[in-house]
Order: C-alpha cells, then sequence, then structure tokens
C-alpha cells in the first residue's frame, strides 16, 4: 500500500480527526471511503421481480406534476363518485 501526505489547514485536520473518531476509523479510512465512493458509487440491491419489469412504463405520468398532486388526483378520482 502506497503513502500519501496530504496539506491542509489546521481546522480542516481537527475536523478530519474528529469525523473520523466518530465513526470510529482512521483519518485515512474515512478519506479511502469517500474516494471509493466517488469513483465507484453504490448500486442499489433492489431485485426487481419479472412482472414488474413487464409493467415498467406502461403508464406515462405528467412530469410537471409531483407525486403528491398526482396522488391527490387519482384518490379525488376514485372517491369522489
Amino acid at each position: 500500500m502506497g503513502k500519501l501526505t496530504i496539506s491542509m489547514d489546521d481546522e480542516i485536520i481537527a475536523a478530519a480527526k474528529q469525523l473520523a473518531a466518530a465513526d470510529n476509523v482512521s483519518v485515512s479510512a474515512m478519506i479511502r471511503r469517500y474516494i471509493l465512493a466517488r469513483i465507484k458509487p453504490e448500486k442499489p440491491k433492489i431485485k426487481i421481480g419479472p412482472l414488474t419489469k413487464k409493467a415498467t412504463g406502461i403508464v406515462k405520468f405528467d412530469e410537471s406534476k409531483s407525486y403528491k398532486e398526482l396522488l391527490t388526483e387519482a384518490l379525488m378520482e376514485r372517491y369522489s363518485k
């Protein structure tokens, strides 16, 4: 494993040490995790079933409306009769 020297202001070094201590890791480990997260973002590990995959894209929503507006309209249509 290689070694890297980084120059930072004293306040940033103190903050890095506090953050690392709060997570029970070294500053090196904290920076390593940060860099790995930036170069290789984690993909969600959600398995989508075949029925869901088949249904994906069937319904088109008005993209100018928020989720709450769409839900309110659907509920009003469903229960206002």
